[in-house]
This record gives structure tokens, C-alpha cells and sequence, in this order.
């Protein structure tokens, strides 16, 4: 609304401009509804929190269950750089951010805030191809990375106990393949392990108990059950060694048979 004035430069009336401001205002709304749907999307995303991160690495978005755990509310980091957020650690983040500006999806890990974490990053182009924003996302994976470490410990004493024992002690896939055999297994058959592994085991047992031992094993693995068998291996220099064999299922998360593990005893 604006005045208008005569020659004289006496106001003589008023002029009323009208803009359209439908388009603004539904892109607003879009916005907004577009910055909701990605916080219910976060919200939901489990262990973990969405960020969209600015070409001058400023955080544009934040949020997610893990950023909701840290006590962090809407809008909290908007506006924050990264080195705000990830201190010492900003120049490795830096430099991955920088790459998937770069064009490149990445992919890291990195132990911060006490939690072992896993980083993604995508880049997020405009309708010309520029890439004025990234879109990451991290996950916490502190009980995946326990568990995993914690099973490479396991793995390294069972090599070391199967390693010292006297036992012939060997391990199968869910089908009855040999996957492993210790080296008191290796000496009661005569094999070396390569020539063991899947149905190579069956070349050490002694001919006359091959047709027999091999039924039995089939029938065990189809039933799903327990093994437990008296046989004779004979080596290629023509020794017989008398062994009995058991061997039992090994059960994944789910319940399903996921290998068997036996032992020998001579």
C-alpha cells in the first residue's frame, strides 16, 4: 500500500499492489512437510541419526534415535559446523564429507562419543547436478562391534585349543561339508587339510567302512540330529587307525543349523 500524490505533491489517493504468493507459500509447506517426513523417517531409523550437512559443512538437519538418546532436541545442531560436533576427530570426517561432495558415496567407521560408529554418506544433487548438500547417516554399532571382537577371540582359542588337543576335532557346514579339521584329525586320516575339506574327508576313511560311514553321516545330517559312530581311517601308507566320532548341530540367532562340530577319539 503506498500513497500517490498529485503535481502538486499532495497525496491524492493510495495505491494497493497485490503479489501472488500462492507458489511461496506452497513451497514452504512442501518444505515443511518434507523436513517432518525426514525427522519421522529418523525417528524410526533404529540406533542411529540422520544429519544433512551443508557444502560448508554446517548441519542443515539432525535427528534420529540415537541423537533423541544423546538428549539433543529439534534444531539443536542447525547451524553448527562439524568441527562444533566432532572436535579432534574432524578432519577424518572432514575428509569424507569433502569426497562425497566430491560426488562419491562413503562409507567409514570411527570409535566417537564412546560408541563405536558407522558412517554413510550420500550426496544429495540439485536439478542442475550441483551438490549443494550431503545427506549421512550414522549408526551406533558399539554391541555389533563387542560381539564381532568378542567372537575373534573365541575363534583364536578354539584354533589354539583344537591346535594342542590330542582329539581329532574337525567342523562342517549346515550340509556336511568339512570346513576345518585339527591337526589330530589330519594325522588319523592320513590327509592333508586341503584334501580334506568337503567331501574329501570321505578319501581317509578305510574302504571297507566308506559305503557304511557315509550313510550314516547323510542320514544324520537329513535328520538333523547327533552323530555318534565307531570306524576306521586308513592312510595312504596303509595305517588303520580305529576312532570312534561324534558330532553335534551348532544353532544360529534363529535357531537353524548353521555347522556341526565333531571330535575323533583314537
Amino acid at each position: 500500500l503506498m500513497p500517490a500524490s498529485g503535481p502538486s505533491g499532495d497525496i491524492t489517493g493510495l495505491v494497493l499492489s497485490l503479489y501472488e504468493t500462492t507458489v511461496r507459500k506452497r513451497a514452504e509447506e512442501d518444505l515443511r512437510k518434507s523436513e517432518l517426513l525426514m525427522r519421522q523417517i529418523a525417528h524410526n531409523y533404529p540406533n542411529s541419526y540422520v544429519a544433512i550437512v551443508e557444502k560448508d559443512l554446517t548441519i542443515a538437519f539432525a535427528s534420529g534415535q540415537e541423537f533423541t538418546k544423546g538428549g539433543f532436541g529439534p534444531g539443536e545442531w542447525v547451524g553448527l559446523g562439524i568441527a562444533d560436533v566432532f572436535g579432534d576427530k574432524t578432519d577424518d570426517v572432514s575428509s569424507y564429507f569433502e569426497r562425497t561432495f566430491a560426488g562419491d558415496d562413503q562409507s567409514f567407521e570411527m570409535f566417537f562419543s564412546d560408541q563405536h560408529q558407522r558412517y554413510r554418506s550420500v550426496p544429495l544433487r540439485s536439478e542442475d547436478g550441483s551438490i549443494p548438500r550431503i545427506l549421512a547417516v550414522v549408526e551406533n554399532i558399539t554391541e555389533q562391534t563387542i560381539a564381532r571382537e568378542e567372537a575373534s577371540r573365541l575363534a583364536e582359542r578354539f584354533e589354539l585349543l583344537s591346535t594342542l588337543s590330542p582329539v581329532g576335532i574337525y567342523m562342517t557346514d549346515s550340509k556336511g561339508k568339512c570346513i576345518y579339521a585339527n591337526p589330530a584329525w589330519l594325522d588319523q586320516s592320513g590327509l592333508d587339510l586341503e584334501h580334506a575339506l568337503g567331501d574329501g574327508w570321505i578319501n581317509g576313511l578305510h574302504p571297507e567302512d566308506r559305503e557304511q560311514v557315509l550313510e550314516n553321516w547323510e542320514r544324520m545330517v537329513a535328520s538333523k540330529g547327533e552323530w555318534g559312530f565307531e570306524y576306521r581311517f586308513q592312510t595312504p601308507k596303509g595305517q588303520t587307525n580305529h576312532v570312534y566320532g561324534l558330532a553335534r548341530p551348532l544353532h544360529d540367532e534363529d535357531g537353524e543349523i548353521s555347522s556341526y562340530i565333531g571330535v575323533n577319539i583314537d
